[in-house]
């Protein structure tokens, strides 16, 4: 056998063998069993350290243990969606040493947590990006859902109502983010009623845990954005009605809440874009109301936010990009009957009867 200086090609070789985690002594008996060509482990490991690979005792011990591994099959295992504690049992080796190879190997490795979020029974998705989606599902949550956080990495939403349309938009806004579940119950009022669930990654719907108590946020908001926070609220919590008044027939747009504080920011805000508006208590803590001969009992007070003068209600409804078919319905006919010359309630009552009628 020839002793010669090391190749460029032969130390290559060496150099990959030895990072598999072999000593320098098998490195250098594997170049001569390969190349037929020997020499002395110092001569080895002093060309290695001038290619900059080296490592101390401590090292050398550490990859002694992965001598038994092959690259190529922890790289493989890992592809396959194999996770590091089954990889590390399968190859009797530990989840540090294999981890430890795939970043050798510029393998990107999980984090803890993105590995349990690949685990969870349902896959939420990425947050909403685009400004006006984000308002409207915020003015939606702040109008009638209730916000919890069900784990560090899920936002739970729930509502319950007795209209379809409700139930159908919440299942339309957010199944392309997460898991909407649905039950029937039954009311007080013995009617039926569905409840509806929602589950969104906690990271990117973070801003609806935000934003549930922040009325700051509405008086930021601006234009387009607005409006589509006012859009999401009155299809939550909000009516769009035609109203008999006397002979005449009246436009009004409502909103309704508890949070005296959130319907005065938004009435705040109105105001500021030229929308005249009036605030009153439709029912004060502790009043008894007989519906359907039940009797309801309101716990906290509760408001209505309205908007009744004809110019401002068409002007808001122009301005408005609602999404609950119903009030969507209520909008294109009040927008219908405004250009036409009717003044009287009966002029309009065979419309009412039956919108899908052209006035």
């Amino acid at each position: 056998m020839r002793r010669l200086e090391i190749a460029s090609e032969v130390l290559d070789c060496a150099k990959e063998f030895y990072l598999d985690g072999n000593s320098l002594e098998k490195t250098t008996k594997y170049i001569r069993d390969k190349y037929g060509i020997a020499f002395c482990r110092e001569t080895l490991k002093r060309r290695l350290k001038d290619i900059g690979v080296s490592r101390s005792r401590t090292e050398s011990q550490i990859f002694s243990k992965r001598t038994h591994l092959n690259r190529e099959e922890v790289i493989r295992l890992y592809s396959e969606g194999k996770s590091l504690r089954k990889m590390a049992k399968e190859l009797k080796s530990t989840k540090g040493t294999l981890h430890k190879i795939l970043i050798e190997n510029s393998i990107p490795v999980k984090t803890s947590e993105e590995t349990l979020r690949l685990k969870m029974k349902h896959v939420k998705f990425d947050s909403v990006v685009d400004p006006l989606e984000k308002a409207y599902i915020s003015g939606f949550v702040r109008g009638d859902m209730n916000t919890s956080i069900k784990s560090k990495y899920t936002i739970r939403l729930t509502s319950g109502s007795t209209v379809d349309a409700f139930i159908e938009l919440v299942e339309d806004m957010f199944r392309k983010y997460g898991p909407v579940y649905t039950y029937p119950t039954e009311n007080v009022w013995k009617a039926r009623q569905r409840n509806v669930c929602v589950e969104l990654d906690s990271g990117s719907f973070h801003f609806l845990i935000e934003r549930c108590h922040d009325n700051a946020y509405i008086e930021e908001i601006q234009n387009d954005e607005f409006f589509s926070f006012i859009s999401g609220f009155i299809d939550s919590d909000g009516s769009i009605i035609i109203r008999k008044t006397r002979e005449y027939f009246q436009f009004l747009i409502r909103m309704f809440n508890e949070d005296i504080g959130l319907l005065k920011t938004i009435r705040g805000k109105l105001e500021s874009y030229g929308f005249k508006t009036s605030l009153y208590i439709n029912a004060k803590k502790g009043d008894k109301r007989v519906h359907k001969d039940v009797i309801v009992s309101y716990n906290k007070d509760y408001w209505i936010l309205e908007i009744s003068n004809k110019r401002d209600v068409l002007r808001l409804l122009g301005l408005l990009n609602v999404r609950h078919r119903e009030k969507i319905a209520r909008k294109d006919l009040i927008l219908s009957i405004s250009r036409l010359p009717l003044i009287r309630y009966e002029d309009i009552r065979g419309f009412l009867a039956n919108p899908s009628l052209p006035p």
